[in-house]
């Protein structure tokens, strides 16, 4: 419904906040951004750019002012190689992965975008000197619990793409000791590009052709964080210095939760707000077999490092993500 060029979500202009923080700490620092067309990675490269950062990318998609592109995939490793010789970047920030939408991808092609990419393109940094590193794991990649999760809890994935996760951050974890190596742990994220299946705008499409909302009971409880704040999250990070010789690991999120329902019933209020009126059937679908009914990190640590948090003001961030969409609905 949302055929839109990555590109297209390049919007430099709401981080003010953080380019006042950070001053011209990037200005014209050369920065590599794997995953850069994916949902997450634009917001990342507009933070970048907002900083003043010169950014290069794995990707064969166009390009916007600022951003230089290399037509690389990240499990090739001679190519890989030779782009991180040319480009020789004074950090990394890798957000390249398959299988991040649910079922989407058999467990051989998820290792080996996952863990060999990932192995590919650490051998090369590391073999250019190497740099300050930044991984996006994920919060899949620890054992269900009943409680908010630590960056010291058990890793235990559920899911093939978990496992991929879990082994890319042990991958990640061998070449601690060549350069500074931080592996942030995302939760649930939602905002403007996201995949049709995910909640919100599968809510927002049923919505706009009039159609019912089919959804599970909706007592799963999550952390819900903006794309907005988590592409700021990876530039503070980089900003603060990790030189211990061991992996640095975070997990990002809001530091708020809620279920599913009570997100689900926000997004119905802020359509109606915009003279949309949806149509909700909780309990029409089943959980999944191995739904994981309680997902939230705890956030300690991050806040400890940054001495900042993502805007918890979830309602304002679902307003702004429901109006890109129905702003750049082309069904």
């Amino acid at each position: 419904m949302w055929r839109v060029n990555p590109w297209e979500l390049v919007d430099t202009d709401g981080y003010a906040a953080l380019r006042a923080t950070l001053g011209a700490s990037f200005d014209k620092r050369r920065v590599l951004i794997t995953g850069a067309t994916g949902f997450l990675g634009p917001h990342v490269v507009a933070a970048g750019l907002a900083l003043g950062a010169d950014i290069h990318t794995f990707s064969a998609s166009g390009s916007v002012p600022g951003v230089t592109s290399w037509a690389v995939r990240i499990e090739d490793r001679q190519a890989v190689a030779e782009a991180v010789a040319c480009i020789r970047p004074k950090a990394v920030l890798h957000l390249a992965a398959a299988g991040v939408t649910y079922g989407t991808s058999a467990i051989g092609e998820l290792l080996n975008v996952n863990v060999n990419g990932l192995d590919c393109l650490l051998s090369a940094v590391s073999e250019a000197g190497g740099c300050p590193f930044i991984v996006a794991g994920s919060g899949f990649e620890y054992a269900p619990r009943e409680h908010a999760i630590a960056e010291t809890d058990e890793i235990g994935p559920v899911s093939a793409y978990g496992v991929s996760k879990a082994a890319a951050s042990l991958t990640a974890s061998l070449y601690a000791s060549r350069m500074p190596l931080t592996l942030l742990r995302i939760f649930n994220v939602f905002g403007a590009g996201e995949g049709d299946s995910h909640v919100l705008p599968y809510v927002v499409g049923r919505t706009q052709l009039g159609l019912p909302t089919d959804l599970t009971p909706g007592g799963q409880i999550r952390d819900y964080v903006y794309a907005g704040d988590v592409a700021e999250c990876f530039w503070r990070v980089l900003a603060t210095p990790w030189a211990s010789g061991r992996m640095r690991v975070l997990n990002v999120g809001s530091g708020s939760s809620i279920t599913l329902r009570e997100l689900v019933e926000l997004i119905g209020e802020e359509l109606s707000d915009r003279g949309r009126a949806p149509r909700l059937a909780f309990g029409a679908r089943p959980y999944r077999s191995n739904e994981v009914m309680y997902f939230a990190p705890r956030v300690d640590c991050l806040c400890r490092t940054l001495g900042w948090l993502p805007n918890g003001d979830i309602r304002l961030n679902i307003g702004r993500t429901i109006d890109w969409f129905l702003s750049n609905d082309r069904s």
